[in-house]
């Protein structure tokens, strides 16, 4: 009996922890910082010496792999501390699929979905937190916001920076679309009447601040990723013909530009010049850009190392005259893909690319259509922002790719067993 009661308190201890975990979007201080802590302490005490085989240690493997080349990166890096920040920083990378391994037994079918309806509840909260936010904002400063346009209104430093919480709008917008996506699966799955209307409501409702928070990459990943979620959800599409559509549709755009009059190609460039422009500043990430390939074309194989991005984009935008990026302080390459590059060459930019490539290849394999789809946010996001600069979109990153991972193993062990 003692036996018993002891084992239903830690069940109660494990499973407050984790759903604790999942409220970070909410909560008003920064539990990203330790909540991977939290974790690994919750799964050491549940580790129950369970056989491990290689397809359980393949997350651990990759993300291990291409965080161990920024921490071998360090070796030739100038700026020595602020490259023992970045790695402590990303740290996370290295522990929160080791967390989730250790505990892969308790990961049932029914503890991660209520996990992910915790993490939905969370957000429609701090959705109704934010409203009421905009609106007390909106009546106490309407004279002054009237004043101005909406385009040179930067949303950011104009209201976000008040709210009680620190909170960027494409970090915020991508946890909307990723309950958006959550809440769809239950209202396809439910055969309740009144609960598909609450989760439609939710869906229009977490949309809406998508729409309010103006997170351009996330509006357009939200218009592509959306229709095609319920047509993979209904099996109306599956992925070959959704390679098929995505093929054609990319041909045929190819061939458009190629063969339009060089009128129609200028302003074509001019709209994809605008459409990357940061905030209010008149600067497009074309130009960060350049300034990024220019550092590359210098350190191709290794790159300039972890602690030294910062500063060798700033020699960049000084030799490119590019005084407004200095002053402006923009000093990162707005673009993942292109950090990991400049920062550990060729082979940490490959071993990125590859461990998306295998995430996407399981999610595929799986059928895992809301796994496919959060990886396709992070894809598309990662063109425009370094998301894992931030301990928020690597908590983010590191948190969903792991539940789905280990989901998906549990789910296979599962039928195996049948």
């Amino acid at each position: 009996m003692t036996i018993t009661s002891s084992t239903d308190i830690k069940n109660c201890i494990f499973k407050a922890g984790f759903f604790f975990i999942t409220l970070f979007e909410l909560l008003p201080f920064n539990i990203e910082s330790y909540g991977v802590f939290v974790l690994i302490l919750l799964s050491f005490l549940f580790y129950d010496n369970l056989k491990i085989d290689f397809s359980d240690f393949k997350l651990v493997l990759f993300f291990s792999f291409f965080y161990l080349i920024e921490v071998i990166s360090l070796v030739y890096s100038d700026d020595l501390q602020r490259g023992i920040n970045v790695v402590l920083r990303r740290i996370t990378f290295f522990l929160m699929p080791i967390a989730f391994l250790l505990i892969r037994k308790q990961l049932s079918k029914k503890f991660i979905r209520n996990l992910l309806n915790m993490y939905v509840l969370s957000l429609f909260v701090l959705g109704i937190f934010f409203i009421a936010f905009i609106v007390n904002f909106f009546e106490l400063y309407s004279a002054k916001l009237i004043s101005l346009s909406i385009e040179s209104w930067n949303f950011k430093h104009s209201i976000l920076s008040n709210f009680y919480r620190d909170i960027h709008p494409t970090y915020m917008s991508m946890a909307f679309l990723l309950g958006n996506l959550i809440l769809v699966l239950r209202a396809k799955e439910s055969k309740n009447k009144s609960k598909k209307t609450l989760y439609v409501i939710g869906i229009l409702f977490f949309t809406l601040i998508i729409f309010i928070v103006k997170a351009r990459i996330v509006i357009l990943t939200t218009l592509i990723i959306s229709p095609v979620y319920i047509l993979l959800i209904y099996r109306i599409i599956n992925y070959r013909k959704l390679f098929l559509i995505s093929l054609m549709f990319s041909t045929s755009l190819a061939v458009i530009l190629i063969f339009s009059s060089p009128g129609q190609k200028l302003h074509f460039k001019n709209s994809i010049k605008s459409s990357l422009q940061i905030n209010d500043q008149n600067i497009s990430r074309l130009d960060i850009y350049q300034a990024s390939f220019d550092v590359i074309e210098k350190n191709l194989l290794f790159g300039v190392g972890t602690g030294d991005a910062k500063k060798e984009l700033i020699n960049s935008y000084k030799e490119k005259k590019l005084y407004k990026l200095y002053r402006n302080q923009f000093f990162n390459t707005h673009n993942q893909y292109l950090h990991y590059f400049l920062s550990g060459g060729l082979f940490s930019f490959l071993f990125f690319i590859v461990t998306f490539i295998y995430l996407l290849f399981l999610s595929i394999k799986s059928s895992d259509h809301l796994f496919f789809s959060f990886l396709f946010i992070i894809i598309m996001v990662m063109l425009t922002e370094n998301i894992f600069n931030r301990i928020n979109g690597i908590f983010f990153f590191s948190l969903f790719s792991s539940i789905f991972y280990y989901r998906n193993l549990k789910i296979k062990e599962d039928k195996n067993e049948e």
